[in-house]
């Protein structure tokens, strides 16, 4: 039980440990802009500049940043160091394009001036430059586009047996509509060689021996039985022709189209169309003490 109690406290004094080197360090921080400030109220601009100097080092917070970027500008300017107060500036700027300086916060009014020419050139810059276009894809594409039945085409699209869809590339119902006529035909034949068969058969019995009144009566049935089959032989004959003309006028009123290599862009369906970009941020408002809110709406056509 004791030793369970001084390892919370061990571990409480450690929690502390952190906490204070945390407060520490952002005090330091403060320390260090507000020494900074104070040594450019005393014209003291080189201890001014080293301090600011390391005040950023040590701060993360982007209102502070730009009150040491704005100040180090300041100070840099007091020593005749122009480059170095423009680029402070425009640090300054980049957190908060909304500042100013005021006339209270120099001891040389051209400082204004020549921050207000910054901003200027800073403003003019992100007008001048929106944000970057997108770099459009070139890429190819094939397209199809229709054209006549050349005479060899025509010739094969009057084919039977579905020559005209496997010359389009219609392969089931070409193979369909040839089974079908070669079934109709097939039956045709069939039914021929049974009408033959009957005929020959008739022939033979009338050849034979038996009495007139059976012959008359035999012939009579097997005469019956040809009409029936020959009847059937139309109706498949009949068949074969239909589904063959089904089949030609098909291919004939099908198009046939040839592939297109064109170029063409990935944007290419909304490129006539406005693209629309909305960034939004927040800026710190060093006037105020409080962050404004920033949005900038670009189109693109």
């Amino acid at each position: 039980m004791c030793n369970l109690v001084i390892f919370k406290k061990q571990v409480f004094m450690t929690l502390m440990l952190l906490a204070s080197f945390v407060v520490v360090g952002n005090s330091s921080s403060a320390n260090t802009l507000e020494e900074g400030y104070q040594a450019y109220i005393k014209t003291d601009f080189s201890g001014a500049k080293e301090k600011l100097t390391e005040a950023v080092k040590n701060e993360s917070n982007p209102v502070k940043l730009t009150k040491i970027h704005k100040l180090l500008g300041i100070v840099h300017y007091m020593l005749s160091d122009l480059n170095e107060s423009a680029r402070s500036f425009k640090l300054a700027l980049s957190y908060n394009p909304n500042i100013s300086v005021l006339q209270s916060e120099v001891l040389d009014e051209t400082i204004i001036t020549f921050f207000n020419r910054i901003k200027t050139l800073e403003t003019t810059k992100i007008q001048e430059n929106p944000s970057p276009k997108k770099k459009r894809k070139k890429r190819f594409r094939y397209v199809k586009k229709r054209r006549p039945l050349t005479t060899t085409e025509k010739i094969y699209a009057t084919l039977p047996f579905g020559v005209g869809q496997f010359m389009h590339r219609q392969y089931f119902f070409g193979a369909l509509s040839g089974a079908l006529q070669g079934g109709a035909l097939g039956y045709y034949l069939f039914l021929g060689s049974q009408i033959d068969s009957k005929k020959s058969d008739n022939a033979t019995f009338q050849a034979s021996g038996a009495g007139d009144d059976v012959k008359s009566a035999v012939s009579a049935e097997i005469n019956d039985q040809i009409k029936d089959l020959e009847a059937r032989q139309l109706y498949s004959l009949v068949g074969f022709f239909s589904l063959w003309a089904v089949s030609s006028v098909d291919a004939y009123l099908t198009p046939k189209y040839r592939r297109i290599k064109r170029r063409v862009y990935d944007d290419d369906d909304a490129r006539l169309k406005p693209t629309y970009d909305l960034n939004l941020g927040i800026a710190p408002n060093l006037e105020s003490q409080t962050p404004d809110l920033v949005f900038q709406l670009n189109a693109r056509f």
